[in-house]
C-alpha cells in the first residue's frame, strides 16, 4: 500500500506539502509545477486520500445493488426532433456506468399499459428516471414499478414526484442580455407558439413567453419579432425559406428554442448569401455536441445537461436510502458558451 511518506520521498517534497496538495487545500501556497509533479506521482502509484477511499466505499456500498430504470418519452417523433433528449438519456447512462449502477431502458407497452424491458422476464427496479413528458397512465405505469421517481427536464406538476430542470425563464433571460451586451437590439425568436406541458397537453412555450416578457421590460419588443416553426430542423428550413423568399427583413441577431431550429436557420441564410456571424448573428439553447459540429460552432444557453444527469443519479440513489423521503424540485440555471455565431456590434 502507497503511503504519503513514500510519496514524498519520491518527490523530495515534505509529507505535509504532499497531503496539503492530494486534499486540495487551497490555502497552501506552492507552485503549479509542484502540484503537477505530486499529483502525477500518486495517480501512477495508485494513491487515494481518505476523502477518495471513503467515495469509493461509498459508490461500492450503496450503488452496486443499484437498478435504475431510463424511462424517455413515448413520443419518437418529438425526440428525433430535438437530440437534446437522446444527449440526456447518454449522459445518464454514462454517470450509471460511472458509479456501478445497473441501468435499464424501459419502454412502454400501451396495449398491456406496463413499462418493459426486453433483456430480462422479471423487472425490478431501486429507481426511475424519466426523461420529458408523460400522461397520466404512463405515469401511473411508472408508480407500479417504484415509488422512487425522478423527472428529468420537466417539472411534476403538485410536486408529487422530484424533479430536476433548467430553469427556461432564467435562461432566455441570461441568453438576452448577453445579446444585449454584444450590441444587438433588433432580436427575432425562432420556434413555436405552443409546446407540449407535463401531461403532454399543448400550452405556451415558455421560451417564446420569457423573450417577449423581458423584452418588453426592456422595451425593445417593438423592434422584435416572434417567427414559428416546430422544434426541428426541417420546419425551421422551410419556415424561414418562405419568410426570405417574400421579402422579410432581418434582424441583427436570432435567438432561437433548440440547436435543431438553428441548424436550420443556418442552412437557409446560406442559401441566400448570408454570412454568420457577419450579417447576422444566432444564439442557440441546449448546447449539446450539435452546437459544435455546425459551421460556425454555434454559441448557446448551456443548461449543462451532464451535470442535471449527475444531479438525477444522486438524487435517485439518495431517495433509495430514505423510506418516507420528501420529492423535491431543482430548477438548473444556466450559462452562456461562447463560440462563433455571435457578433459584438460597434456602439
Amino acid at each position: 500500500m502507497v503511503r504519503l511518506k513514500d510519496i514524498a520521498e519520491i518527490t523530495g517534497f515534505s509529507i505535509t506539502t504532499v497531503s496539503r496538495i492530494l486534499n486540495n487545500d487551497k490555502t497552501l501556497r506552492t507552485s503549479q509545477n509542484t502540484k503537477n509533479i505530486i499529483k502525477t506521482v500518486a495517480e501512477a502509484t495508485g494513491y487515494k486520500t481518505l476523502n477518495e477511499k471513503k467515495k469509493e466505499r461509498y459508490k461500492k456500498k450503496n450503488s452496486l445493488s443499484m437498478v435504475v430504470g431510463i424511462i424517455e418519452m413515448s413520443s419518437t417523433n418529438e425526440v428525433i426532433k430535438d437530440p437534446y433528449y437522446i444527449y440526456l438519456k447518454e449522459f445518464l447512462e454514462k454517470v450509471c456506468r460511472k458509479n456501478t449502477i445497473k441501468s435499464l431502458s424501459l419502454t412502454f407497452d400501451l396495449k398491456r399499459q406496463k413499462y418493459v424491458n426486453n433483456d430480462i422476464s422479471k423487472l425490478k427496479v431501486n429507481g426511475l428516471i424519466a426523461i420529458g413528458r408523460f400522461s397520466k397512465l404512463e405515469v401511473k405505469a411508472m408508480e407500479k414499478l417504484s415509488k422512487n421517481i425522478v423527472f428529468l427536464d420537466t417539472a411534476y406538476p403538485n410536486g408529487e414526484y422530484s424533479s430536476i430542470a433548467p430553469d427556461l425563464e432564467l435562461g432566455v433571460k441570461n441568453g438576452l442580455d448577453y445579446l444585449f451586451e454584444k450590441g444587438h437590439r433588433k432580436i427575432y425568436f425562432i420556434g413555436p407558439t405552443y409546446a407540449p406541458n407535463f401531461f403532454t397537453n399543448l400550452a405556451l412555450e415558455v421560451r417564446r413567453e420569457s423573450f417577449i416578457k423581458y423584452m418588453k421590460e426592456k422595451k425593445m419588443y417593438l423592434d422584435s419579432l416572434l417567427l414559428e416553426c416546430e422544434r426541428s430542423s426541417e420546419s425551421a428550413e422551410q419556415m424561414l425559406r418562405e419568410y426570405l423568399l417574400k421579402g422579410g427583413s432581418l434582424p441583427t441577431a436570432i435567438f432561437t428554442v433548440n440547436e435543431s431550429v438553428a441548424i436550420g436557420v443556418v442552412k437557409v441564410l446560406r442559401e441566400f448569401g448570408l454570412n454568420i456571424p457577419k450579417d447576422v448573428s444566432i444564439l442557440s439553447y441546449n448546447n449539446t455536441i450539435y452546437s459544435s459540429l455546425v459551421s460556425p460552432a454555434l454559441s448557446s444557453v448551456d443548461i449543462n445537461c451532464d451535470y442535471m444527469a449527475q444531479l438525477a443519479i444522486d438524487l435517485v440513489v439518495k431517495q433509495n436510502q430514505i423510506k418516507n423521503f420528501s420529492p423535491i424540485k431543482i430548477l438548473c440555471s444556466s450559462i452562456i458558451s461562447e463560440k462563433n455565431s455571435i457578433k459584438a456590434l460597434k456602439g
